[in-house]
């Protein structure tokens, strides 16, 4: 029998400290931490090289906007954890303003926003290649949003 399991990621925007050393810039980066569920294969974390995609819409004139597949302020942003943090490529930065953040695991290019076709593989032993997840890690589908984030272009 085929199950198809959503955990919810505890997702949280993290806006970088500024001070005179640093880059104004890479101050003003749009950072993501994400807190696995315990019902993973390891337990507790993600691991380096586990990658997510990322939408972040934003407001206008205070109201939130529907989320695209293409036309929001970030569109399906690679992050891939690094061991420490997650590194988004390409870079997204604050602007003044509400933001929605929507976030979903593993990684994928989506044909839509809407919809979303997902299956837990039959054969949970496959072991994971350079190429592909683990039979098991290939059956897990994330996904969280946060809502209504204030961000602001001063580092």
């Amino acid at each position: 029998m085929k199950k198809i399991f959503v955990f919810t990621v505890m997702a949280a925007l993290v806006m970088s400290a500024c001070s005179k050393n640093e880059n104004p810039i890479d101050s003003n980066q749009m950072e993501f931490t994400a807190e696995y569920p315990t019902t993973r294969a390891t337990s507790s974390n993600f691991e380096e090289g586990d990658a997510m995609g990322v939408y972040v819409v934003k407001y206008e004139d205070e109201k939130a906007q529907p989320l695209q597949l293409y036309g929001n302020y970030a569109n399906n942003v690679y992050s891939v954890y690094n061991g420490t943090k997650w590194v988004n490529t390409p870079a997204v930065y604050w602007e003044d303003g509400k933001f929605d953040v929507y976030a979903f695991y593993p990684y994928e290019k989506l044909p839509s926003v809407d919809e979303y076709i997902f299956e837990v593989a039959l054969d949970q032993s496959t072991p994971e290649t350079d190429e592909s997840l683990s039979g098991y890690e290939a059956s897990d589908f994330l996904w969280a949003s946060v809502i209504d984030v204030a961000g602001s272009a001063d580092p």
